[in-house]
């Protein structure tokens, strides 16, 4: 409906708005910015379809991406920056994809064979337990998390896939019949400092309104969700709260100019490694990760990466929404279909992203 406010859109409906709104204007040059990111592969489809008659009608358009099988399909040349400077610019014809990410890091890229957890014991008892919750906006959805399993939850946008993860961490009320278990233990959460006292976390798909406050510092967003463990009488223990920023900041290459930068200024990789920084600070033991490499460069998805699988190699456990199904296919152990707020499939062996995308259309 055209009379719709825009705040009450998904992700995606919102860049289609936004790229409406710029091709209303009937520009000459049109510059995009990661214009599909937040996109469903139809609307994807379609996006590049309206970019080629674009084309045809003699527009110029210049495409920013970290989506490169993206620049493949609809560029004609690329160039390469790093660190502000450029690196390469060719034809796109004349260059490949591991050429392109070596320009784009600086050395050869590491292929991401994460090794998979396997298949649980029939007796080991789940790290995590959904049963037969709902809400407004998911209905009887069941599921199991066992320690050290990385849990993929794969679904087009619309699915329910960030509505689970909101009932999960306490945003959404659950209704009654529903219940969740940590260590076989039943959990009653009403809010998410309830959940993050049960040792749930949340990584959200959107880190720039619901995970960071952009006008506050590197260390003040890591401990933001831990400030009473440093509580000493009426004061803060700045000594205890600079060390730990000062480990997280070190372990995951956080770039920053020092612990009192303003996030608002770093990059979406490292803003990315803030947000997860913060989950970890409060030794949670289900990390909730919806769309944790969402606009981030190849080298910073990697380290990511390792960052978590680092977490469950602990016997923690990680559910992990994606909007590329390739990452859910190369990186988790289990995989859960979900569709209108349902999960319709759970497949314990590896899927190819061929097979996800199937089982989700």
């Amino acid at each position: 409906n055209p009379t719709d406010l825009v705040e009450n859109l998904s992700s995606g409906q919102r860049q289609i708005v936004e790229i409406v709104k710029a091709l209303a204007r009937e520009p000459r040059i049109l510059i995009l910015d990661e214009p599909t990111a937040s996109l469903s592969v139809k609307e994807i489809d379609s996006f590049f379809a309206v970019i080629r008659n674009l084309r045809q009608q003699g527009i110029s358009i210049v495409y920013i991406t970290h989506y490169l099988q993206d620049i493949f399909k609809i560029c004609d040349r690329v160039t390469v920056l790093r660190d502000g400077r450029t690196m390469v610019q060719c034809a796109t014809h004349d260059i490949d994809l591991a050429a392109l990410v070596k320009e784009m890091i600086g050395q050869e890229s590491v292929q991401s064979q994460w090794k998979k957890r396997g298949a649980p014991a029939p007796d080991e008892q789940p790290l995590f337990e959904v049963r037969n919750i709902s809400t407004s906006r998911i209905h009887n959805v069941s599921l199991k998390v066992h320690p050290g399993e990385v849990v993929g939850i794969a679904g087009l946008l619309g699915s329910g896939r960030s509505e689970l993860f909101d009932a999960l961490c306490g945003v959404d009320r659950i209704h009654s019949g529903g219940e969740i278990l940590i260590d076989g233990a039943s959990q009653h959460l009403h809010n998410t400092t309830q959940a993050i006292a049960a040792g749930i976390a949340l990584v959200p798909e959107n880190r720039r309104e619901r995970g960071l406050i952009l006008d506050f510092s590197v260390r003040e967003n890591i401990i933001l969700s831990t400030l009473g463990r440093f509580k000493k009488w009426i004061m803060l223990n700045i000594r205890a709260i600079v060390a730990l920023v000062s480990k997280h900041i070190k372990s995951m290459d956080i770039k920053t100019q020092g612990q009192s930068q303003l996030v608002r200024f770093l990059s979406g990789g490292n803003q990315q490694k803030v947000v997860v920084g913060k989950c970890l600070t409060t030794n949670s033991r289900l990390l909730l990760l919806d769309d944790p490499t969402f606009g981030v460069d190849v080298h910073a998805k990697q380290e990511i990466m390792s960052i978590i699988r680092d977490f469950v190699g602990k016997r923690n456990g990680a559910i992990f929404v994606s909007s590329e199904f390739k990452e859910i296919a190369e990186f988790c152990d289990s995989v859960y279909i979900m569709k209108r707020g349902e999960i319709v499939a759970h497949f314990k062996d590896s899927l190819s992203e061929e097979e996800l995308l199937y089982h989700v259309q």
